[in-house]
């Protein structure tokens, strides 16, 4: 019932401002501007951080590797079906809409996906959420630290978990995890291991932490999941880190990051790609015990569709 009304909720909003921006007159320069402006407010932070499944991200299949041009491409064609639908000399407007369309084809014909690195491995978990009686969590570690140790003697250079794995990252955890992380510093690998980190404000963050040759480098999420993560009203809150690139160097590679619910949102994935240099692989980890698996589908699909418009290699690993 909670998550049908936070359902709601997020619906209604977004409704909000194509209500507001509704008008009557019905000329193609008002429709263009309204649209377009529509289009930017949703992208845009604030409101990009928070509004689901943005329109936007449709360049990714109509113009994978073209990039921002790709976009730019994307919200012309949305304009003019906008205007097509109130335009008395339609054919003006069908000539252009073609050309798109052809272009969109053979931007899909030349197009081939860009594969991840060969030695890098993403790993799926099925271990629920945070066990009831706290006594399970060591050995719910030890199945983590298997699965890791397995990756680590096939001699994969980076091994990527899914968000919060660990629970919370407290001595207890990091004394279980050290043998293992020596072992991949000696080796040159690096673990990618999602976790929470507790501060002294009562907060935290929703982390990935590397292990082995990533020495310990920790990247908070920049916008954790709204009411289930962040709550800012509280002091026991996940903290939002938007000053962050979300992106770091590993092992050659300039590698974005996304956490979870910052697969389903557009500025997160949209903001790796204002400066140089741009990642050539996306990593992301989420957690969905709680979720069906056609949710986090949707979620991912919007994340790899803004991935394909850049022409870039993603891994997830998602615990379910």
């Amino acid at each position: 019932m909670i998550g049908f009304a936070i359902w709601l909720t997020q619906a209604i909003l977004y409704s909000i401002p194509w209500a507001i921006f509704y008008s009557k007159d019905k000329n193609w320069l008002n429709l263009s501007l309204r649209t377009l402006s529509l289009l930017i407010i949703l992208t845009l932070p604030p409101l990009g951080y928070f509004f689901w499944l943005n329109p936007l991200a449709s360049s990714g299949v109509l113009f994978p590797k073209l990039g921002w041009p790709g976009l730019g491409l994307t919200a012309v064609l949305m304009l003019l079906f906008v205007c097509m639908t109130h335009s008395k000399n339609k054919i003006v407007l069908i000539i252009p809409t073609m050309v798109l369309l052809i272009t969109a084809i053979l931007a899909n014909l030349i197009y081939f996906p860009t594969s991840p690195p060969k030695d890098w491995v993403a790993i799926n978990t099925k271990l629920g959420g945070t066990p009831a009686n706290i006594f399970e969590i060591p050995n719910r570690e030890s199945q983590l630290i298997s699965l890791a140790q397995k990756a680590l003697d096939q001699n994969d250079k980076v091994i990527i978990f899914p968000e919060n794995i660990a629970l919370d990252w407290l001595p207890g955890t990091q004394f279980q995890w050290q043998d293992l992380n020596q072992q991949a510093q000696q080796k040159g690998t690096t673990i990618i291991l999602g976790t929470q980190q507790d501060l002294k404000d009562g907060s935290s963050n929703n982390i990935l932490i590397l292990l082995g040759q990533g020495t310990g480098s920790i990247y908070p999420a920049r916008q954790p999941m709204p009411i289930g993560l962040w709550q800012p009203w509280k002091t026991e809150t996940d903290n939002r880190h938007w000053n962050l690139p979300g992106k770091f160097n590993l092992q050659s590679q300039e590698t974005g990051y996304l956490i979870c619910y910052e697969q389903i949102v557009p500025w997160p994935i949209l903001s790796l790609f204002l400066q140089a240099p741009y990642p050539t692989v996306i990593i992301s980890a989420a957690n969905q015990w709680f979720a069906m698996p056609s949710g986090y589908l949707k979620q991912s699909n919007h994340m790899e569709a803004l991935a394909r418009l850049f022409g870039v290699a993603t891994m997830t690993a998602v615990n379910s």
